[in-house]
């Protein structure tokens, strides 16, 4: 990690900014992901969940045949996040991973670009938050370039507070969840389990965070937890690497 990236922005954060986006709710853990460790997620092969309407006798490796277990929201990441049930599953899933704070962060990215661009004070507390509680240390600060995360501290020192912030950095997330995390998610018992269930249901509901003009206040009356608890592990997980 760059050295100009070290020690020089612990006094500009308050403890008591508002917390930034982020989907489910604390203390559910969910089931265990037992068919890979966190060490070896960012290797593994990309699969993808693919539906054939050839008549070949079986299914090919990889497929998911449509009159078997099957989330329609499985497709791509993006129709999963914008699935309720789904992004609850999957958030679940990162947690025996120690990466739910991946999954946060690209939340709080997206919510940060709907603060409107007059609303200063806001933007500021929110792009505050963010960076105390994702990029000063933790698996987001790693997936991310030494220069993505400069960037950032200098513009929320200098208020470049523009919705083209995070922008990069959100790219970045969604590209290791894209690529790395939710194709074991598809493979892993958490997701397999679900689909096998007779109430589709997961046990930890989505409850959301999507910051809108329209909410006004209510995002100023989220808080951040402690500092010193903002990046604690949860017992059991192993963290995400």
């Amino acid at each position: 990690r760059s050295s100009a990236c070290r020690g020089d922005v612990g006094g500009v954060f308050s403890e008591d900014a508002p917390r930034p986006p982020v989907p489910g709710e604390e203390g559910s853990e969910g089931g265990v992901y037992s068919n890979k460790t966190a060490s070896h997620w960012s290797e593994a092969p990309v699969a993808a969940v693919r539906r054939s309407d050839a008549n070949l006798g079986f299914e090919p490796e990889g497929s998911v045949s449509p009159d078997g277990p099957y989330e329609p929201w499985a497709e791509t990441l993006l129709t999963l996040l914008e699935d309720r049930d789904g992004t609850a599953l999957f958030l679940r899933f990162l947690r025996t991973l120690g990466c739910a704070a991946l999954l946060e962060f690209w939340f709080a990215c997206s919510g940060f670009q709907k603060v409107p661009e007059d609303a200063m004070e806001r933007r500021l507390k929110l792009a505050k938050a963010m960076y105390r509680c994702y990029l000063c240390d933790g698996v987001v600060s790693r997936r991310i370039t030494a220069e993505t995360r400069c960037g950032i501290r200098d513009g929320i020192q200098q208020l470049r507070l523009d919705s083209a912030l995070f922008v990069q950095a959100h790219a970045q997330v969604q590209a290791v969840l894209q690529d790395s995390l939710f194709p074991l998610f598809l493979r892993s018992e958490v997701y397999l389990k679900h689909t096998q269930t007779a109430d589709p249901s997961p046990e930890t509901r989505f409850s959301g965070y999507q910051t809108t003009a329209s909410q006004g206040e209510e995002s100023e009356k989220e808080t951040l937890p402690p500092h010193n608890t903002a990046n604690q592990k949860r017992p059991g997980n192993k963290e995400c690497r």
